[in-house]
């Protein structure tokens, strides 16, 4: 807070600055459009990787099943018991015949874990299951150098 002489020079009064406080709020509003955006519910799955990976669909949002690397399964972002698994997907199905589902599994999770969920989604009656990947790191910098080298 800062004194301001008045006009007549007889009092002062108080200002306030609130340049230091504007500065804050804008770091702290910056910071939260960062991380927010950044968070995700549900499990935490490292994706394995793979080469020449198709992009997402582009027509409806399919559901989305997770494995992590514990065996605990997630349905959208709802952790499920072994016992509720095919209860769940069953009534979602029921819900919504048209719409697919994506397995997200972590890279730690046994092949055989992740074919059963794909036969348990296929027997339920899902139009199409798809396994989420991370695109190859190695590609992405090889397809750059060899951009560069064109030029």
């Amino acid at each position: 807070m800062g004194l301001s002489k008045n006009s007549k020079g007889k009092k002062a009064k108080p200002a306030m600055n609130v340049t230091p406080l504007v500065d804050i709020v804008l770091v702290l509003l910056i910071i939260f459009m960062v991380v927010l955006p950044n968070t995700e519910s549900g499990a935490s799955v490292e994706l394995p990787t793979m080469e020449h990976a198709q992009e997402d669909p582009e027509d409806e949002e399919p559901f989305m099943l997770s494995i992590e690397d514990s065996g605990d399964l997630f349905f959208e972002a709802q952790r499920l018991s072994d016992e509720r698994f095919l209860e769940v997907l069953e009534m979602a199905h029921d819900r919504e015949p048209e719409r697919k589902i994506m397995l997200r599994a972590d890279r730690d999770v046994r092949y055989g874990r992740v074919r059963r969920l794909f036969a348990i989604a296929q027997d339920i009656g899902f139009p199409g299951v798809m396994l989420r990947v991370n695109a190859n790191p190695d590609e992405d910098v090889a397809a750059e150098g060899d951009a560069l080298a064109a030029r």
